[in-house]
């Protein structure tokens, strides 16, 4: 509920994107694609296991079928990375609800194809929810794809990208801290009820570094 509805907070103070975003696939109106000066983002539309599809779908008549929704997603991915000369783009982050669960797994296979053939010179983040963090550097033996799974907690992790770095790691940096200062294989937005917390009382506000980013 927090990153969905960024927009709506005021105290998180994030610039405007400055530039166009693209959200107009036919029927997966949550699919989206922008470019920032050297650099292309994707959102792409793979909800995990326990989710159903429709959920994450608002076009009406939109089709719930799994092998669908791939297809549709290797089609939005396609069709952004042949619309820039890989000597344009430097890096492409890529956001994706689900991208070890063994459900979207077609799609990641087919990706990593599509990825070795022409496009083992552009360095790509994957960014994607999990219930705990974890990175993988050469993800699905790409060298140059970098795996990020973000945790569950109330604030936002701090991702820089720079572009002129050469090695993978140097491309796509993040700091997990800065934005929330006890984020560590727990879940900030359920520290109200969990007694067994390392930072007890430190996301309802009573820490000077959490004030604002409580949504309770």
């Amino acid at each position: 509920k927090h990153l969905f509805h960024y927009n709506n907070r005021t105290d998180l103070n994030w610039p405007a994107l400055g530039t166009t975003v693209y959200r107009d696939h036919p029927t997966r109106h949550e699919l989206f694609a922008f470019s920032l000066e050297d650099m292309l983002f994707l959102g792409l539309s793979l909800p995990g296991t326990s989710r159903n599809d429709e959920q994450f779908t608002e076009g009406a008549g939109s089709n719930s079928d799994r092998t669908q929704l791939h297809r549709d997603n290797e089609e939005w991915t396609t069709r952004w990375f042949e619309k820039y000369p890989t000597d344009e783009i430097k890096a492409i982050v890529i956001f994706a609800h689900d991208a070890i669960g063994e459900t979207n797994q077609p799609f990641w296979s087919w990706f990593a194809k599509f990825i070795r053939k022409d496009y083992t010179n552009v360095n790509i983040l994957i960014v994607h929810d999990s219930h705990d963090f974890d990175e993988e550097a050469g993800y699905l033996s790409m060298e140059n794809v970098y795996l990020l799974s973000v945790d569950d907690t109330v604030t936002p992790i701090k991702i820089e990208v720079d572009t002129t770095a050469t090695v993978l790691l140097d491309v796509f940096q993040h700091n997990r801290y800065e934005t929330c200062w006890c984020s560590s294989y727990h879940k900030p937005t359920q520290l109200k009820t969990n007694e067994n917390s390392i930072c007890d009382g430190a996301c309802d506000e009573s820490h000077a570094h959490c004030k604002g980013s409580s949504l309770f």
